[in-house]
């Protein structure tokens, strides 16, 4: 968006998982950042999951059989590879830190369906 009046507000729905290199994640919260007026809100989704715990396989399989209707070994290890390799399925903690990092005070979790989490926050007053 070019750089015009403040918002108030502003929403970011399963973008910033395609951005892979930390940094520039960060960057794109900030570029938010400044497109808000000091204490304007964000909501932002995006997959997060702990994709080493034991725990993902189960979680993976749900999500693919809710995502897809069908479940195959290929289907499930396809997934796998592309949220370990080409989309930035992080830590949902991990996500809140680059939300923070990103220009946003205390990223609060309000939502969860599946993988996608959600977090409300608002940008720092400047």
């Amino acid at each position: 968006m070019p750089s015009v009046a403040r918002h108030d507000a502003a929403t970011c729905f399963l973008v910033s998982q395609f951005i892979l290199p930390r940094a520039e994640r960060t960057q794109f919260f900030h570029t938010i950042a400044d497109r808000l007026q000091p204490n304007g809100l964000l909501i932002s989704v995006d997959l997060a999951a702990e994709i080493t715990s034991p725990e993902f396989d189960l979680l993976l399989r749900g999500w693919v059989s809710m995502t897809s209707g069908k479940i195959t070994e290929s289907g499930v290890a396809r997934m796998r590879n592309t949220y370990t390799n080409h989309v930035g399925v992080l830590p949902p903690s991990e996500v809140s830190s680059l939300i923070a990092a990103g220009g946003f005070e205390n990223p609060l979790p309000f939502f969860q369906a599946g993988l996608m989490h959600g977090w409300l926050a608002r940008r720092v007053g400047f």
